[in-house]
């Protein structure tokens, strides 16, 4: 039993990670989610299912390195032990546990290169990134070049020294230009299918920027708007093509198909229901 004792102080300070990998003593293992010691238990989910295991049938919890969060350098010296220890004892493993193996790695080598200076440095350069943006034209390009060149620092810190620091700032440049960007899609005037498509890249491109909060809902909600009227104002007009024959039938419903493909990817309720009394004056034509 001290034994077990032991594998569970070890980690006292961070046990567990999100996501840890339990070694059973089988040589099998599991990914798994909210590990916790319960008496002489340990309960995790696995996919999402609670599950329950005796200490005793457990070899090793390997907790996955979590970005952002600081380790002791004793500490990381022992995931990497234990880890070494489970590759050596299961073969089998060793394909499994190769990336966490070299994140922890990755994690000691930056905790011991980041000295004052290259903090310094990092520092300097995130600055000089900001400023670079700041003294820009603010365009989408400049906004994804800043995203790509702030991102490049934060890949790097792994201990998420600037983690706080490069969020914050991205989230009110991004939301600042999505805001301004929605501002213009609300005063643009689309009444047609053709008209929408030279604004789906632009919708597209803001979605990909991953605004977030009030921004968020409100692009996700002009979106929504912008396709309700183009709805309204197409079946208005196929409406207006409409003469009761044949003819215009085809002429009407290729309106509204145009609009189902290219639009709304799919069908719609309002626009079946106004096709099916254009059916019911002409017959039983229809056209898919």
């Amino acid at each position: 039993m001290k034994r077990y004792i032991v594998i569970f102080l070890l980690f006292q300070s961070f046990l567990f990670s999100a996501s840890s990998l339990i070694v059973f003593k089988t040589g099998s293992s599991v990914i798994a989610s909210a590990v916790k010691k319960n008496g002489d238990n340990i309960e995790y989910k696995d996919q999402g299912a609670k599950k329950t295991i005796p200490v005793s049938k457990v070899y090793k919890i390997l907790p996955k390195m979590n970005r952002g969060q600081t380790y002791k350098p004793q500490t990381i010296k022992k995931v990497i032990k234990m880890i070494n220890q489970v590759r050596k004892k299961f073969p089998n493993i060793r394909k499994q546990t190769n990336s966490m193996l070299g994140e922890w790695k990755s994690l000691q080598k930056q905790q011991e290169a980041l000295t004052p200076e290259k903090k310094a440095q990092m520092t300097q350069k995130i600055t000089s990134i900001k400023t670079k943006y700041e003294n820009s034209k603010k365009t989408y390009h400049s906004l994804t070049a800043l995203r790509t060149d702030l991102g490049m620092i934060a890949y790097d810190d792994m201990q998420g020294v600037f983690d706080d620091q490069i969020n914050e700032y991205l989230e009110v440049h991004v939301n600042g230009f999505v805001s301004m960007s929605i501002q213009k899609l609300k005063a643009a005037k689309i009444s047609t299918v053709k008209g929408f498509l030279t604004i789906r890249t632009t919708l597209n491109d803001l979605r990909a920027l991953q605004p977030t909060g009030d921004i968020k809902t409100e692009l996700a909600a002009v979106d929504k708007s912008i396709k309700t009227k183009l709805i309204a104002d197409l079946c208005s007009a196929a409406k207006q093509k409409f003469k009761g024959d044949l003819n215009s039938l085809v002429i009407a419903n290729t309106e509204l198909l145009n609009l189902e493909r290219e639009v709304l990817r799919g069908g719609d309720e309002a626009i079946d229901e106004l096709r099916e009394t254009f059916y019911k004056k002409v017959g039983k034509y229809k056209f898919t």
